[in-house]
């Protein structure tokens, strides 16, 4: 296999030559671009001249702030087109400097750690909260700014505008240990790609080097020996409360699969009308069910002693049948929502079996009070946590976006402090070192909850409130 820098150098050379023929039809007129407008645009700033003088970021900000709003007072209209022209070209530029100072800020703050006196522990998530971007744009931009640092060439094409975001996202995107030390090799390669190229030569570019150091993806150094590291089984949720389970097997699984499906799968009998017969994948559906049925009705292992089970929450007057009273939507806990007619049948399809209740219920009458929750204990029963997961969605504090499953039920008034488990007073609380559980426990910060709003009110150590509301309800 060849290195993947000679295969660089031909895209490399590709670009240039193609840009150079592209410049040559059009009079050199993008090579130009950039001094024309700096030095024309009316009221602009000069490059040539000394640069302002600021005494801080406000002071930066407002000049550019200033730069902004002189030209959107210009009406483009009296412009000669093709200085709008130049200027929307040359725009760009100044839009990918701006995004590099962005970056830049946005990594002082995480290295600082002033999001933290917030109450947030994830740059991103605290950086959406403030801005109203998608958590995914966040978690770039962060991405971005932590580890431009390892590619200075990158970095500074970046912030002397040459280059956009998208031409640097591909790199940081793909930095992992085991491929850091190729990216790095190819830096240089990759910093005249991004110059001269499109973002969608880079990321070709990047994907070759990937594959040469990562053929397998999995960023392991080795497969190993024992069991093959490629085996994975997913389950994702889909429309109307359905799953989709995608997975590899191993040959023996697989094998041991395909003869469990084909020993409890039944055909539909004669007596069943034609379109009412099941189709073959239906049939290996209803096969594997029953196979979960099975399985979950013999084992006698236990987390946090319940086995496992189908875990439904139902508002009191939905099992009474009169939906239109009910404000809690009946749930499974992995499934998510579910619609009232299902709710009811899941009872009488799981409720009694042979070997016991392989359906556990959860009662509520309301969106914020349960009616029946077991005893009190110091950790809440695992049985307990879905209702925790429908309140609340996530931890519940501020600029958190962490679910349910990566929280612990936080008492509200600490256990050492008398504090009881109830659901007035349990909140989930990201856990970790770093985590909101942890601020709570020994950072100095206070919660409180009102059941009757699901309103969460956190105080930080030098008394500044915030304020946290559960997600939307049913009304």
């Amino acid at each position: 296999m060849s290195h993947p820098l000679s295969s660089l150098g031909v895209v490399i050379e590709t670009r240039r030559s193609s840009n150079r023929r592209a410049e040559a039809r059009s009079g050199g007129a993008r090579a130009e671009v950039g001094a024309s407008v700096a030095g024309e645009v009316r009221g602009g700033y000069d490059p040539g001249e000394d640069m302002p003088t600021v005494r801080d970021v406000g002071e930066a900000l407002g000049l550019i702030t200033q730069g902004l709003d002189a030209l959107a007072a210009l009406d483009l209209r009296d412009e000669i087109d093709r200085d709008v022209a130049d200027a929307a070209v040359a725009a760009q530029r100044e839009v990918n400097r701006l995004q590099a100072q962005q970056t830049r800020l946005l990594e002082r703050v995480r290295a600082s750690g002033v999001h933290r006196l917030d109450g947030a522990v994830s740059i991103a998530s605290w950086y959406a909260a403030q801005t109203g971007l998608d958590g995914s744009a966040t978690t770039r931009i962060a991405r971005r700014a932590h580890r431009l640092d390892f590619f200075p060439e990158l970095r500074d094409a970046y912030q002397a505008g040459d280059i956009s975001s998208e031409h640097v996202d591909p790199v940081v995107r793909a930095t992992t240990a085991r491929r850091l030390r190729a990216l790095q090799a190819a830096e240089p390669a990759l910093a005249t790609l991004a110059r001269h190229g499109s973002p969608t030569d880079v990321r070709r570019a990047v994907k070759l080097i990937r594959d040469h150091t990562d053929p397998d993806g999995t960023d392991a150094e080795t497969l190993g020996p024992g069991l093959d590291e490629r085996r994975e089984l997913t389950v994702h949720p889909s429309i109307d409360g359905l799953g989709d389970l995608r997975g590899t097997l191993v040959p023996d699984v697989h094998e041991l699969l395909a003869q469990l499906l084909e020993t409890l799968a039944t055909p539909d009998g004669n007596d069943v009308p034609k379109e009412q017969r099941r189709t073959a994948a239906q049939i290996r559906h209803d096969a594997f069910a029953e196979m979960l049925k099975r399985a979950a009705a013999a084992t006698s292992e236990t987390k946090n002693g319940a086995r496992p089970h189908v875990n439904l929450m139902i508002d009191l007057w939905t099992l009474l049948g009169k939906d239109a009273a009910a404000t809690f939507e009946s749930r499974l806990r992995r499934t998510g929502t579910i619609d009232d007619d299902t709710a009811r049948n899941l009872l009488t399809r799981w409720g009694l079996h042979e070997d016991g209740f392989l359906t556990n219920v959860i009662l509520t009458a309301g969106p914020y009070r349960p009616v029946a929750f077991g005893r009190s204990l110091r950790t809440l029963p695992d049985w307990l946590r879905p209702l925790l997961e429908h309140l609340h969605h996530r931890c519940r504090y501020p600029y958190c976006d962490r679910p349910v499953a990566w929280t612990e039920a936080d008492h509200v008034i600490p256990w050492a402090d008398n504090g009881d488990t109830e659901w007035d007073s349990t909140l989930p609380a990201c856990k970790g070192d770093d985590s909101h559980h942890a601020m709570h426990t020994t950072g100095g910060w206070s919660a409180a909850y009102d059941p009757h709003t699901g309103i969460a009110t956190l105080t930080s150590p030098t008394g500044h409130q915030i304020r946290t509301h559960p997600p939307p309800r049913r009304c």
